[in-house]
């Protein structure tokens, strides 16, 4: 379970939104009057190429603000969750539950990629699950290098 988001962290990633906004204002600013509107640069070539300039800028900072405000979004969200006590889940689970059924579709997968996957989805908490593997290779490898691995996920 994440710690406890405290106000400080709540504050930071708040500032950290506002920074990266103030900091594009600026370059936008810096932009317009040097690159843009800069007598010396009058050809529509430059003043494409310097548009075209801003919008490579632009892009990696409105990613950079969806991820804070994402972050910040979790924030909030681990805040107000409350994790329930252990005899409630129990209470939930004693009803019937439907079968949860796991496939796991392998094609030339190695072995370990393999077992972790099925040690994953075996360690969930859920009473009634069934885990299968499907193995969707050639039943008959066109080579001894191609079967070795199917034999090691069969066995």
């Amino acid at each position: 379970m994440a710690p406890a988001v405290s106000d400080l962290r709540l504050a930071l990633g708040r500032l950290a939104i506002v920074l990266t906004l103030a900091a594009w204002c600026a370059y936008f600013a810096t932009w317009l009057f040097i690159d843009l509107l800069n007598s010396a640069r009058s050809t529509a070539v430059d003043r494409a190429e310097s548009v075209r300039y801003l919008l490579i800028i632009t892009l990696p900072t409105a990613y950079a603000v969806a991820y804070l405000v994402s972050r910040l979004g979790f924030f909030y969200r681990a805040r107000s969750h409350h994790r329930l006590v252990r005899l409630e889940l129990e209470e939930f689970y004693d009803v019937r539950t439907p079968t949860l059924i796991f496939i796991v579709p392998s094609y030339q997968e190695e072995a370990r990629v393999i077992r972790s996957t099925l040690l994953s989805a075996a360690l969930q908490e859920y009473p009634n699950k069934l885990i299968t593997l499907l193995i969707d290779d050639l039943a008959t490898p066109r080579s001894q290098r191609a079967n070795q691995p199917l034999d090691n996920r069969r066995g």
